[in-house]
């Protein structure tokens, strides 16, 4: 880390910005360590069919949920106002 002591915050302590800085040095292997062990699991999912119905019947599940009791309520309604 070269000129880490230029930092933007207002009003900060030199002895923040080292404490922030031996955090920031501290935590660099662990983020490698997890970026190498999510690169490994996470493989991207190429089953686009899979995905494409997936999308597809999410919509159509939340249209339904969304808009099937206002339109059961619009179909009892007008079954009550014919039957009169």
């Amino acid at each position: 880390i070269e000129n880490w002591g230029r930092v933007p915050a207002l009003g900060c302590e030199p002895v923040f910005i080292s404490d922030l800085a031996d955090a920031v040095i501290e935590a660099l292997p662990h983020v490698e360590a997890l970026a190498g062990s999510n690169a490994a699991a996470g493989q991207v999912d190429k089953d686009y069919v899979k995905s494409f119905l997936a999308l597809i019947f999410g919509s159509i599940m939340a249209f339904w949920l969304l808009l099937g009791p206002k339109v059961i309520g619009a179909c009892k309604n007008y079954l009550s106002f014919n039957a009169q």
